[in-house]
């Protein structure tokens, strides 16, 4: 990420804590200073004039996260062109303090147990694109059976991973 401007014809996407935005251009610093504050885990997304610059801020990494995947919802893509709305310009916080899965990985029709480490980052990581902050993982012996022939992993050794995964996108976790 940089934080510098750029002389640059192509359009740039800014992305950053609030505490690099001193660097931002001073017309998307003017915006961000114009929106209203966030609470906890929201983020700030602005563009320029001519949608050639955006903006996607939060005062820690988490907060820029949403931010990202707001703005990848908001996004208007179709073969060889990108675009986002003209005039974009969002201070959002969520509702609700906790946003958040239950995953297990046992043999249940809620589980998950022929997943791979790399699936659950994946499922993971879309959780928290769309704004997902914390991850409940069912702890061992909640099945009738302890094993399944699908599963990739011993369930704590999977536990363990999926704590990781967790842990990688600053997400809370409990058991």
């Amino acid at each position: 990420m940089s934080s510098k401007p750029t002389k640059s014809a192509n359009p740039v996407i800014f992305v950053g804590l609030e505490s690099q935005t001193a660097d931002f251009p001073a017309n998307i610093r003017k915006r961000v200073a114009d929106l209203p504050a966030i609470q906890p885990e929201g983020f700030k997304i602005v563009c320029s004039d001519d949608t050639k610059t955006v903006a996607v801020i939060g005062a820690d990494a988490r907060e820029v996260l949403y931010g990202i995947g707001k703005l990848l919802r908001l996004m208007e893509m179709e073969q060889g062109k990108t675009g986002i709305p003209s005039g974009l310009k969002i201070a959002s916080s969520p509702q609700y303090p906790i946003r958040g899965h239950q995953l297990g990985s046992r043999p249940k029709t809620n589980a998950y147990d022929a997943w791979t480490p790399a699936q659950f980052d994946q499922y993971i990581r879309d959780l928290a694109v769309f704004g997902a902050n914390s991850i409940e993982i069912m702890p061992p012996h909640t099945d009738d059976d302890p094993t399944s022939v699908h599963m990739k992993l011993s369930a704590i050794e999977m536990i363990a991973e999926q704590s990781k995964i967790c842990d990688s996108y600053g997400m809370d976790v409990w058991m």
